[in-house]
């Protein structure tokens, strides 16, 4: 019975490690010297189907929904390969690494924590288990015990070293014969190895077995699960009275609830004036910008967007905050909490017409200019902060904690990005902004900056090469357009032809066969 036990544990711990070595070998294989594309779809379904087999499949909703999503976004990656989808993978893989070591976690937030937490752990987890070293403790012990004590008799040997080779040139020419003899030895070998090749092996060893080593994270769960999803009343104990003490200290019973009184009249206060302030600056875009707004020449439209919309964002955010801290506890339950419940929904609905005012001037914007990276980063932005408003009502209504808003919202925010980053944003801008009613306006250095993947619609729209620079404002080509695109084109050819299949993704594949049989 010990012996099968003892094969179990063998096999247990060898397992992660068979894994992670053939992981290392084919991401070598799949990456090196390649661009992202297939290949990391391969590498993501390798990591998924490894991981079940040293942990099975957990019917968890937030491993379920990392994996769902790394797979997802490997895919979009073949597809597109866009910048925003590959930063997405980085930040899922992380999120996914933290679920696998623990399917429990019920946000992402303790996700990333123990993700964190499983790097830091790695190393020890790697060695530790490693079956060499298995019972061979005492032995690196002494290895270790033997290092240090022979550090500091090299460090002298190495300064008399010194002093006698400058002291002596007899025997200084016959050390430099002898190190240029070990030199010419070790040189044939040292050309053979490619240490940008071992580091990019070990890198791929680290980043699989970050997945695939269990790490105990269970003090990083165990903290998450102190965490209530409901604010509970905190009944502050009142002072007993002991008559036959003289020295005793009594605190009246109005005392004790002065705080909360004043902070409930500052919140009632401080919401009433603020409702009426937006409700001025809401009647004002209703009026202005959703209904009568006319762009002149003259008008500032780029003030009136950016400038605009980051500060109203800031307001938004801030009014977040501010109802934040005033029901983070006990004013939840004050038995005038009503006033000041009614207020805050009125300032969350005058929020949700702040969004709809921001969606109303980002749309005139493109109306006029075309779409951009800010302007649909300003669509995605304000989508969670509508989210997050509702929410906070949520909130606010069944007296929710402020762990129910990281959790829910840092879940929504994720699902968000995800979707987002699936997306050809620059086939989209492109398409659009040559498409458009006042393409003659459209900037052509900004659909030159764009990924390689645009330059055949570029093609196929070339009169906007004859643009005067004049009209551009994004970015500053010392040459013409036109030679600028032929150089693009003429580098994005040599480039795919230099890089094998693993590379290969959808949108630059369509690219080279445009201009292949130019």
């Amino acid at each position: 019975m010990k012996i099968i036990k003892n094969k179990r544990m063998k096999k247990s711990q060898l397992l992660p490690l068979g894994l992670t070595v053939i992981g290392a070998v084919l991401f070598n294989y799949l990456f090196w010297d390649e661009l992202i594309g297939v290949n990391l779809l391969i590498f993501t379904v390798i990591i998924l189907l490894s991981n079940i087999a040293i942990s099975g499949f957990a019917k968890k909703p937030i491993f379920m929904m990392n994996s769902f999503s790394l797979f997802i976004l490997a895919v979009a990656i073949s597809l597109h390969s866009s910048t925003f989808a590959f930063i997405m993978y980085v930040i899922t893989f992380v999120l996914f690494v933290g679920t696998s070591q623990e399917p429990a976690f019920k946000t992402q937030f303790y996700s990333l924590i123990a993700s964190f937490a499983a790097l830091f752990k790695l190393p020890h987890a790697i060695f530790s288990k490693f079956p060499a070293l298995q019972g061979q403790k005492t032995k690196l012990a002494f290895i270790l015990r033997f290092v240090k004590i022979s550090i500091i008799p090299l460090l002298i040997l190495m300064l008399f070293y010194a002093i006698f080779i400058n002291a002596n040139p007899v025997f200084n020419k016959f050390s430099n014969n002898i190190i240029e003899s070990i030199i010419n030895i070790l040189e044939p070998i040292f050309n053979a190895i490619s240490f940008d090749r071992v580091a990019f092996i070990l890198f791929g060893f680290s980043l699989i077995g970050w997945v695939l080593y269990k790490m105990d994270v269970h003090k990083i769960l165990g903290k998450e699960s102190n965490n209530k999803l409901n604010i509970n009343r905190i009944r502050k104990k009142r002072i007993q009275i002991n008559k036959n003490a003289g020295n005793a200290y009594y605190k009246p019973k109005f005392l004790l609830s002065l705080g909360l009184k004043s902070e409930f009249i500052s919140a009632v206060i401080l919401l009433s004036l603020v409702n009426v302030l937006l409700l001025i600056v809401n009647v004002i875009d209703v009026k202005w910008v959703w209904f009568g707004f006319e762009y002149s020449e003259g008008f500032d439209l780029k003030q009136f967007v950016h400038e605009g919309t980051y500060l109203l964002i800031i307001s938004i955010l801030l009014s977040m905050l501010i109802m934040l801290y005033y029901f983070r506890r006990n004013l939840n339950f004050y038995p005038k909490k009503n006033l000041l419940q009614k207020l805050s929904y009125v300032w969350i609905a005058q929020n949700f017409i702040l969004v709809v005012s921001v969606v109303i001037r980002n749309l005139h914007y493109i109306t006029y200019w075309g779409l951009a990276y800010k302007r649909i980063g300003v669509f995605i932005f304000l989508i969670a902060v509508a989210f997050g408003l509702v929410t906070l009502y949520v909130k606010i209504k069944h007296k929710k904690s402020f762990y129910y808003l990281l959790k829910v919202n840092s879940l929504a925010i994720f699902i968000i990005l995800v979707l987002s980053s699936t997306m050809n944003w620059d086939g989209i801008i492109a398409k659009h902004n040559l498409n458009h009613q006042l393409k003659d306006h459209m900037e052509t250095s900004f659909l030159l900056s764009m990924s390689d993947k645009v330059l055949p619609l570029i093609d196929k729209h070339d009169y906007i090469l004859d643009q005067s620079t004049e009209l551009n404002t994004y970015r500053y080509y010392s040459d013409s357009y036109w030679d600028y695109y032929n150089r693009r084109v003429k580098s994005f050819m040599v480039k795919y032809e230099k890089h094998s299949w693993f590379s290969w993704n959808l949108a630059d594949w369509r690219a080279y066969e445009y201009y292949k049989n130019d």
